[in-house]
């Protein structure tokens, strides 16, 4: 018995829906078939990938080493007839890219769209996480190209230095310090803030500030969304911290002042990251290059 590429997917499909009876009805397979496809695997490679029982499979240790390179083989295979459809119509294919809620927001779109105008055949697709879990995505592949900021681990990514940005604080136009052009974090932490979910990076990096000093963020809301937390402060009650990019774009629709961070920590740096540049299909190359080389 040899591994093939159904298998493969069967077995991926398992560790995303955790039971064989969701995989046989998304794959439109009976769920003996399956069932049998995955017992045939673990017989060839000689251990257990998934403990199974009437709640669902959960995968042992030997399946999650099999679930990131079984990824990864499908990947490539998937790119076989694109690549070889580039020799006679230039570049071609699908670049998945996994980026932080503040990159896709801010600059990424424009540069990615500079690079499709150039190579209409090649595809996108943009994967939405926080920032430490980028480079996660991008070491399963997941992900080609990871945009994420530099305070979280790379996990070991080949990275390069990709944008910066800085962040500010927006205020009801009544709030005490509304009059003020700049003010220091420590300033604003007896004020109550709108804030984001506590693992969002522009959250963390707050509250590892805060605690630098030895205080704390008093986050009366929490919200998801750089529009939401917009609102919430124009209504009137808390304070917030986001990109300043992002603050000027929703001003005009706002009712808040915008007051600059002085401390030296609000200057963040996104880098863009790959598991290995030599190793990308043509058309993740091509996109990670310009990408890279046109970074600010």
């Amino acid at each position: 018995m040899r591994i093939d590429p159904l298998t493969l997917r069967l077995f991926v499909r398992l560790a995303e829906t955790g039971t064989i009876a969701a995989v046989a009805e998304s794959e439109n397979i009976a769920a003996a078939a399956v069932s049998r496809r995955i017992s045939d695997l673990e017989a060839l490679l000689q251990t257990p990938l998934a403990l199974r029982s009437n709640k669902g499979a959960k995968l042992t240790s030997a399946g999650v080493e099999l679930l990131s390179l079984a990824r990864s083989a499908l990947h490539e295979f998937d790119q076989i007839p694109v690549q070889m459809q580039g020799f006679s119509s230039g570049i071609k294919g699908l670049v998945r890219i996994c980026t932080s809620t503040s990159a896709l927001a801010q600059f990424l779109p424009s540069r990615v769209n500079s690079v499709l105008k150039d190579f209409p055949e090649i595809r996108v697709h943009f994967q939405e996480e926080i920032s430490s879990q980028v480079p996660r995505a991008v070491m399963g592949n997941a992900a080609d190209i990871g945009i994420f900021t530099d305070e979280v681990n790379d996990m070991g990514l080949e990275t390069h230095p990709f944008h910066s940005d800085r962040l500010v604080v927006i205020l009801p136009r009544d709030h005490e310090l509304a009059t003020r052009s700049s003010v220091t974090f420590a300033e604003t932490l007896d004020y109550d803030y709108v804030g984001f979910s506590r693992d969002n990076a522009t959250q963390t990096r707050l509250t590892r500030a805060a605690e630098r000093d030895r205080r704390q963020v008093k986050v009366r809301v929490r919200v998801r969304t750089f529009e939401a937390l917009c609102m919430m402060v124009s209504s009137g009650y808390c304070l917030g911290v986001l990109p300043e990019d992002i603050a000027r774009r929703h001003a005009p629709a706002m009712d808040y002042t915008i007051v600059a961070l002085i401390d030296n920590w609000a200057a963040r740096q996104f880098r863009i990251g790959v598991r290995s540049s030599a190793a990308l299909p043509s058309a993740a190359r091509l996109m990670f290059d310009r990408l890279r080389t046109g970074a600010a």
